[in-house]
Formats: C-alpha cells, sequence, structure tokens
C-alpha cells in the first residue's frame, strides 16, 4: 500500500488516501482559495506507485479597475492582481469643479471595480462688504482691513495745492471715498471725480492730469452737493475730447456734508453706488480727483501733478478675503469660517458679506 496525501497551497493536509499499487488515488473535492482559482494537481496519481505528496495549484485571479468620470466617461481601465493596487489616471478636470479624489479605495483590489472621479464646486471668493457709513464720521476708514484702503496724499512738490488727501475703497456694492481739500473757499469750488470703471485705457476721456486716464464717467460737483450729483459718460472716440454727456441718473451717489477737521482742513466721505451706474464696472479700477475754484482754474489734483509731470490714477481693487478663521459659537457644536476683526478690543466677524459683533464666543 502506498499513501498518498493531498495539501493545500499552504502544507495544509487536505486528505490522506492509502492506494493500491498501480491503482489511482482519489482526489479531495477542489479546494478554495481566497483570490485565486484552482487549476489542478501538481503530479498524476492515476497510477501510483510510491508513496506520494500532491499539492493543489492556483492561479491568481485577476480583476478589471475602471475608472470613470462624473459624467460616466471612462477615464482608465487596467486589470489587476488579486491583492494588488490599481493606478490611477492623470487628475481629471470639470469645468467650476475641484477634483479631491476617488469614491473607493483601490489600494488592494479584491473584485471587479468602477471608481468614479469625485469633485466638489470652487468655492466663490469670500467678498465681504466694507462697514463703511457714510455720515462724517470718518473713524469707519481705521477700522476696515488697510488692505482694502487705496490712499493718495498730495506733498510739497504738487503743482496743486487744495486737496490734500483721498482714500478709496470698493467692495462688491459700493465705490467709498474719502477726501480731504482746502478749507478756503477761494481754493475749491467744485470736485471732480473721474472714473474709469471698465480699467480699459482705450476708451474714456485722457486728461492731461494723469497718463492714460480713459476716464468713463465724471462727477462734477460743489463738496457740499454731492448726494444731488449724476455721473457724466464720456461720449467720443476721442480720447482727448472734452465730450461729456449727462446720465440724467440719480441715486448713483451718497455723500455727507462737508466736516471741518482740527487740522484746519475740510473732508467730506461718499460711496458711489456701483449698482446703478450705467455700466458694469470692473474688479479693478482707477480714480483721480481734481478741484476747481469760481473761477474753473484748477487748483488740487490727486493722484498729484508734480513738477516732473503727471502721474497714473490711483488703482483700486475690489476687496476679496479668504476666510482665515473659525469661530465656535453657542454650545460650542457650531463652526462658522469667517473674517476676523479687532476693533478697539472687541471681536467682530465677516461672514456672507456682513459684519457681526461676537460676544462670549471662543475664537480658534
Amino acid at each position: 500500500m502506498f499513501t498518498v496525501k493531498f495539501i493545500d497551497w499552504n502544507g495544509t493536509v487536505l486528505k490522506v488516501d492509502e492506494v493500491e499499487p498501480n491503482s489511482a488515488a482519489v482526489a479531495p473535492t477542489d479546494p478554495t482559495r481566497e483570490g485565486y482559482t484552482f487549476t489542478g494537481w501538481d503530479k498524476d496519481f492515476s497510477n501510483v506507485t510510491e508513496d506520494l505528496v500532491v499539492t493543489a495549484q492556483y492561479e491568481i485571479n485577476h480583476y478589471e479597475v475602471k475608472f470613470v468620470d462624473w459624467d460616466g466617461s471612462t477615464l482608465k481601465s487596467e486589470n489587476v492582481d488579486y491583492g494588488n493596487s490599481a493606478t490611477a489616471p492623470a487628475d481629471p478636470t470639470r469645468a467650476g469643479y475641484i477634483f479631491i479624489g476617488w469614491d473607493k479605495d483601490f489600494s488592494s483590489v479584491t473584485a471587479n471595480m468602477i471608481v468614479t472621479a469625485l469633485y466638489e464646486p470652487e468655492s466663490e471668493p469670500f467678498v465681504p462688504t466694507l462697514d463703511i457709513n457714510i455720515d462724517g464720521d470718518f473713524s469707519d476708514w481705521s477700522m476696515i482691513p488697510q488692505s482694502a484702503v487705496a490712499t493718495a496724499a498730495a506733498d510739497a512738490s504738487s503743482a496743486y495745492a487744495s486737496l490734500y488727501l483721498m482714500k478709496w475703497a470698493m467692495d462688491v456694492n459700493n465705490i467709498f471715498f474719502y477726501i480731504e481739500y482746502s478749507a478756503d473757499a477761494d481754493d475749491i469750488s467744485k470736485i471732480n471725480i473721474l472714473l474709469n470703471s471698465d480699467n480699459n485705457p482705450t476708451t474714456g476721456y485722457n486728461t492731461g492730469l494723469w497718463l492714460n486716464a480713459a476716464a468713463d464717467f465724471m462727477y462734477e460737483k460743489a463738496p457740499d452737493k454731492y448726494s444731488s450729483a449724476v455721473p457724466y459718460n464720456f461720449s467720443s472716440d476721442d480720447q482727448t475730447a472734452w465730450a461729456w454727456t449727462s446720465t440724467g441718473i440719480s441715486g448713483t451717489i451718497v455723500a455727507c456734508s462737508p466736516v471741518d477737521l482740527t487740522s484746519g482742513h475740510r473732508a467730506i466721505e461718499g460711496k458711489i453706488i456701483k449698482e446703478n451706474l450705467p455700466a458694469e464696472v470692473a474688479s479693478t479700477i482707477r480714480v483721480g480727483v481734481y478741484s476747481t475754484n469760481a473761477t474753473w482754474k484748477n487748483t488740487g489734483c490727486l493722484p498729484q501733478y508734480t513738477a516732473a509731470g503727471a502721474s497714473s490714477m490711483l488703482e483700486i481693487n475690489l476687496y476679496t478675503s479668504t476666510p482665515t478663521n473659525l469661530i465656535q459659537t453657542g454650545e460650542g457644536n457650531t463652526r462658522i469660517d469667517c473674517t476676523k476683526l479687532i476693533r478697539n478690543g472687541q471681536l467682530f466677524i465677516l461672514r456672507d458679506g456682513k459684519t457681526y459683533t461676537v460676544q462670549g464666543q471662543e475664537v480658534r
């Protein structure tokens, strides 16, 4: 009698058969192995003439891994051995979305798989509104983020000295301004604001006061009458022609009454309401301000016109801010993205274009 031992791939005994010489052994039921397919035995046992150890043979399974995009289109397909990792295609793209990964783990493949690309919508820039009240209390200007403020000031080299300082800022709704000027009525009859609203140097009026001004709109009013000003629109292909036409549109600008400063200067602040202008306002604009006296003589210019000649108009950019802080609120179970401001020791947050006070809440 001969002994025929059937063993699995790992040495486990599946069956032992005692066989007469020149007789056939009887194999056990086909064994199984995860991730593999049984293909037979490594020896012939149909005519046994000695003791035998017969080992089960297997072939590793292969699985198809298909990578598909959000719309079901195939990005890549490959066959992967059991337990091995698939190789992803290059990160796909989708207009208006950001690719964030795949919906399944494919580092150890054990079955046919369809792996789908995942996306999230591109986030819009967080655009807070600037908290400037048009009330003649100019302290608001020091409380907003100073990165939002564009400033131009005159100095001793200015050829026109009756405008001293201007500040501008723009949010999604308004274009804010602060203008400081001479309190001498003989110096200031009108203050003129020239606005390049589309930031296009090839359209608009080119005054000699600034380089490539290309102003699209102009406000021309006495400082105490600015809230009743209507914009003039430049209406010529000749950029050097004085071709201004009143739009007749009221309500595009709001301004405070002039305020006398302790310095002896005078100032106004105001805002141009973007949606009321008869044209789209770009995210970058340019502005220049000049003043005239009662005889239409230029008395002030910002950015200043120096002895060396004209400078460029002041550039103003739409204020955008990426949320930089998380505020933990209530019982500690709500966290919100926000921009944090500290004003005179009080914590404020900017969120969804609005300013909120924060009291007794933890900042992280």
